[in-house]
């Protein structure tokens, strides 16, 4: 049996096959740039993620710096340009 492409009414086909694709899934933690921030949000981003302590994570990147040779550095300050700034709270 060939299908058409057509679309099946219901509630699982409300939306167009592009909207549907793009709903975030409910529970699912976003990368972003921590507003609780020391430097530039990166460990507390990255530790609201995971859900870990942000000291420790500090802690464990600064220790690693000179043990990779500063490469975490060059992961630091990219994922601080690269990554967005977690969002204003909504007011209601």
């Amino acid at each position: 049996m060939q299908s058409n492409g057509a679309r099946t009414a219901g509630p699982d086909h409300d939306l167009g096959h592009d909207h549907r694709r793009a709903r975030r899934p409910q529970g699912v933690r976003r990368l972003t740039r921590s507003r609780r921030k020391l430097a530039g949000g990166v460990a507390a981003g990255v530790a609201e993620m995971v859900d870990a302590d942000a000291r420790l994570l500090r802690w464990i990147w600064a220790l690693s710096l000179p043990l990779s040779g500063g490469l975490t550095g060059v992961a630091y300050l990219l994922l601080w340009a690269l990554l967005p700034e977690q969002p204003e709270p909504r007011q209601s």
